[in-house]
Order: structure tokens, then sequence, then C-alpha cells
């Protein structure tokens, strides 16, 4: 018996994962699921039901005995381990927050304790999206970030890190350690704003990954040329978000009738780069930064975020602080005093006037 759907195809996958046999789903409905061996002429086969009075699905019938050749149905890439069996195997190491488990450590750990050759696309989408936010608080600075979605559509922050400001230095230092935790970076794009400081350096750490802008912030460069033009930016996104070459080449061709600075632009900027048909790596929905990070502010992710329990923070002779980090110094970052408008004698707004104050203890008369 099994609660939902979801849990069946889960204990199905993770099941064929340990007898190693490769399955088909022949049948899939809301109400019966059947999976068979990849086998024609083999005789597994698992068949459940589910009633529309209840939600558990029910084994209808199952026959655990394979008549095919066990080494013709697994080979070592066993295409069909899916994402929840990777998770169901590790999800003990990333609960651990003193274990630093990243991508290349599940490929290296499954080829060596259960002989297969995973693929590294298998651990999670190989678009990385790269951006930097500043700070406000009293450091100030700036945050780099690059996050990426698994296969599950979910964000999985790969690292980040603080800078004085985004220059040419910041992400050079930056993109040297995101290429550490990556073992195959040619297998890499990585999607990011047009800021010529992040292109420098990634043509000097991933000199063989693929790059491709940001949909949306492209789509913000361009307006010094349609100004607000909505025919303009639908063709635009169109063309951008076309899957066949045919449809791309069609818009792209109204496009040039009508605003020909645009095409152009696009043009020098290289289609490969915004064209999700173009593109020399798989985007999938990597399309715009803001996908990767929109569904963090949802109003159902806020409040799921704020009902969780509130730990107390512990006290300091029972924290596990290393030494390297406990002796460390902590440097405010070096900035320019902000101006700001006068306090004191300073110019009256159009409409203001200005207020004639006493003190109470002499009965001297100030302007204020």
């Amino acid at each position: 018996m099994f609660k939902d759907k979801q849990k069946l195809k889960r204990s199905v996958g993770s099941y064929a994962f340990a007898e190693r046999f490769k399955y088909r789903v022949s049948r899939s409905s809301n109400t019966r699921f059947t999976a068979e061996c990849r086998q024609g002429s083999c005789g597994w086969v698992l068949r459940v039901w589910k009633s529309n009075r209840e939600t558990y699905w029910h084994v209808n019938s199952f026959v655990n005995e394979h008549t095919c050749d066990r080494n013709d149905n697994y080979n070592i890439e066993f295409k069909r381990v899916r994402a929840h069996v990777i998770w169901d195997l590790f999800a003990s190491k990333f609960s651990d927050p003193g274990h630093n488990f990243c991508s290349k450590d599940i490929v290296s750990e499954m080829r060596e304790q259960y002989a297969i050759h995973l693929s590294y696309n298998k651990t999670y989408r190989s678009v990385i999206c790269i951006d930097a936010t500043h700070l406000k608080a009293r450091t100030r600075g700036v945050l780099l970030v690059a996050v990426c979605k698994d296969i599950n559509e979910m964000i999985n922050p790969l690292a980040f890190g603080f800078a004085n400001s985004e220059c040419i230095k910041s992400w050079t230092w930056f993109l040297k350690k995101l290429c550490k935790l990556i073992q195959y970076p040619v297998c890499v794009m990585l999607v990011s704003d047009r800021h010529n400081d992040i292109f420098n350096a990634m043509e000097a750490i991933f000199p063989d990954a693929s790059y491709g802008i940001c949909a949306y912030h492209l789509a913000q460069n361009l307006k010094i040329f349609y100004k607000q033009r909505d025919d303009v930016i639908s063709l635009y996104y169109r063309a951008t978000y076309a899957y066949c070459i045919d449809d791309f080449n069609r818009i792209m061709d109204e496009l040039k009738e009508t605003y020909r600075k645009v095409y152009n632009e696009l043009l020098g900027i290289g289609i490969n780069k915004f064209s999700r048909v173009h593109s020399l790596r798989k985007r999938f929905k990597g399309m715009s930064i803001n996908a990767f990070a929109s569904e963090l502010y949802i109003t159902g992710f806020l409040k799921h975020a704020y009902e969780m329990d509130v730990n107390l923070v512990p006290d300091p002779k029972f924290r596990d602080i290393p030494d390297a980090i406990r002796n460390s110094i902590v440097l405010q970052w070096k900035k320019k005093n902000l101006s700001e408008r006068l306090k004191k004698l300073r110019i009256p707004s159009v409409g203001e006037k200005r207020k004639v104050q006493s003190c109470s203890k002499c009965g001297q008369k100030r302007m204020q």
C-alpha cells in the first residue's frame, strides 16, 4: 500500500535501482499504474490500482521473477537512476552540516560504491546563473551568488561570497572557487547579465564553458532602442523562447522589418547567447536569472518559511567554532563618505518657512 502516486513511483525506482534492472511504465492514470521489465519477453510486472473514494494505492498483482537475462537488462550507465533515488542514497550526508558534499563527490561515490557511471548532469542541471546584489548593512559591499535548478525544478544554491565591489578581481576570485566545485566545466552553461567584468572573468576561468545572457536583463538594455514599444519587446521574447529554428527565423525577419536597430543589436550580441534554440548548451528553463530567484519571494514560500520554528542561539561556550574563524578579524569595507543634505543652515525648499526657535534658558532666538 502506498500513500500517493508520487510515493509509489519513488518506491518502484528505488527497488529497480537496488535490484539492478530497467523497467518501463506501460500504463499510468489516476487510478491505474503498471510497471513492466524493459525486456518485452520478461515476466516481471507490477500492477497497482486506486479507488476513486480513497487516496491510497493498493497492489493488485506483483510477479517478482525475471525470465530475461539480467546482464542484458543492466549496463554500467544505468540511465534509469532518478533524482529522488540519488537523494535517498545521500540524504543522511546532505543533512550533516559538518560534511561538505558537492556534485563531483556524488559522481565519484556512485562509481566507487555502486559501480555506476553517473552523468554529471544527473546530479544537477548544468545551467548556472551568476549575479550580484548590493548589501545595505553596516559593512556594505556586494554579495556574489551562483545558483542552479535540479531535475525536480528546485533551486540549488551552489556558492556565495562577499566582496568589496563588483569588479574583475572579485569575479575572478569567486569563479575560481566555483570552478573547484564543478568537475566538468566544459558541460556548464553560465547565464548572467552583460556585465563586462563577469564576461572577462568567465573567459579566464571557464574557457571551455558556454555563456548566455539573461533574457530579462537584455530586454532592459534594449529599451534605449525601442523606447517602450510593446510590439518590439513582444517579438524579442518570442524569438528568445522559440523552440524551432523556423519560428526563430520568421520572428527575427518580422523584427527586422519592425525595428531594425534592435535587430542589428541582437545580431551583434550573438544569437547563441540569448536564443534558446541556438544555444550551445541546453538552457532548459534557465533563460532568465529571475526564474531562479522569483520563486523565493512568492507568498506561499514566505508563509511556509515563517511557519518554521525559530531556534535559539546556543550559549557561546557550546559553540563549535574553528580557531581560524574565531581568531580572524573582519574589517569594514573602505568607502567614501556619502554626501548628505545639510541639517543646519540649509536652504529651505519651495513653500517651506524657516522656524524661529527660542532657547528655554537664555531666551536667545535662532533660525531653524
